[in-house]
């Protein structure tokens, strides 16, 4: 319902002003489908975002995935606490969206994600802590909440240095960004109910999500200026 009632606003506001003042694009020849998929792919800069994407994502959704396991069979919380312990995470993400955004316009959006990156690895340390150690949920739950709340700043910033590379194939580049997110993150979180049942398990999972999404923030470190767009989005 949501959707179809967003479909006259569009009509009405974004597509009318894009046509109004976007020029009619130069003729091209007919590529196919598989064709622009590959053109994105073989983008330098491509398959990294893609994968540090997947790797970030998966982090949330491995909470999401056993949420209902970590709040109420680990720490024995009630349905109605656990609501509003996980509605704590998404207190944060949206807190960390709205710091990112105010953010922007003085940090480039590259050190933006590398820096909203390692504050996930550092909340998904803590989280690892608390489950080894046994530390109360009055502790778990704020660690958890950077590891999971800083999706909110990962997510957008990959999306737009991802989209900036994209200008004639903007469409193929967001079916294949968020194809690949779900999709590989999906996989991962399935497999992940292969794990023990265990708040330490889940969490090493956690972890190693978060590792990965580390190797390309470390390769993004060496990229030479001219592969990485530093302007600050308008």
């Amino acid at each position: 319902l949501y959707g179809l009632l967003l479909i006259p606003l569009l009509a009405r506001g974004v597509f009318v002003t894009s046509r109004a003042a976007d020029p009619a694009p130069p003729a091209e020849e007919a590529t196919s489908l598989l064709g622009r998929y590959l053109e994105v792919l073989r983008h330098p800069t491509a398959l990294p975002f893609i994968a540090w994407q997947v790797g970030a994502f998966s982090v949330m959704m491995l909470f999401v995935t056993h949420g209902s396991f970590i709040y109420q069979e680990h720490f024995g919380q009630s349905e109605g606490a656990f609501g509003a312990l996980f509605a704590v995470n998404v207190g944060a993400m949206f807190l960390c969206n709205l710091l990112n955004r105010a953010l922007l316009s003085r940090i480039p959006v590259l050190r933006l994600l590398q820096g909203a990156t390692i504050a996930q690895a550092l909340g998904v340390i803590l989280v690892l802590m608390a489950a080894v150690l046994r530390w109360p949920l009055v502790v778990f739950t704020p660690a958890l909440a950077i590891a999971i709340g800083t999706t909110g700043a990962i997510t957008p910033n990959i999306q737009a240095l991802f989209m900036q590379r994209f200008p004639r194939s903007g469409g193929t580049a967001a079916a294949l960004l968020g194809a690949s997110q779900f999709g590989l993150a999906g996989l991962i979180t399935g497999l992940s109910t292969l794990l023990p049942h265990t708040l330490v398990a889940i969490t090493l999972a956690m972890g190693g999500c978060s590792a990965f999404a580390l190797i390309w923030l470390a390769t993004s470190l060496s990229w030479p200026r001219a592969r990485v767009l530093e302007e600050v989005p308008s």
